[in-house]
């Protein structure tokens, strides 16, 4: 349960702010709608080939690695601004694609190995009170972040690169607790 109230905070300090980056970065319309996009293209694309996965592979194996490798991706991310400045939305936008796609490519893994974690009888009260945690965490993490991102000039990208560099730490001690669980 835990975990689930860490990754939304992760989710909410990293994803949750990608659309006010790409903003800060002069994204126009057509850019945030398509950065919205993604990740709905990311569950088409990935569900099934993550379901083939399940068939080859341990699910906790593939869950972490593909997990640990999207909360990495954060990195092209943060670099994006002072590495590709000409082209810094297009490879936002492609880093945050690939990232979508390895979080998705988790998903059946991650919902099947859920399912035998928690025992039937619990099941309900555990997702119920899962969820009231993934709600906090979420929240306090929006408010968090944006009072955060408040101590800096608009115009500076340093805020969202040590935000999402946190994330990204909060994203993988996320993982490090899952890998304990058998």
């Amino acid at each position: 349960m835990r975990t689930g109230g860490i990754w939304a905070f992760y989710e909410t300090i990293t994803a949750g702010f990608l659309i006010v980056f790409a903003l800060a970065l002069g994204a126009s319309n057509t850019i945030v709608g398509i950065l919205g996009a993604l990740p709905y293209v990311a569950t088409l694309l990935m569900e099934v080939p993550g379901a083939k996965l399940v068939e080859y592979f341990r699910r906790k194996t593939i869950f972490l690695v593909a997990t640990s490798l999207s909360r990495c991706v954060w990195l092209i991310i943060i670099l994006a601004p002072y590495l590709f400045a000409k082209h810094t939305l297009w490879f936002v936008g492609g880093a945050y694609f690939l990232l979508r796609c390895l979080e998705y490519l988790a998903d059946p893994s991650w919902t099947s190995w859920a399912a035998d974690l928690v025992p039937d009888r619990i099941r309900g009260a555990f997702w119920a009170r899962r969820s009231v945690y993934v709600s906090i965490a979420g929240m306090i993490g929006s408010l968090l972040a944006g009072t955060y991102l408040d101590l800096f000039p608009k115009e500076s990208h340093l805020g969202f690169a040590t935000l999402f560099g946190f994330g990204m730490l909060v994203g993988l001690y996320s993982n490090t607790i899952m890998s304990k669980i058998t």
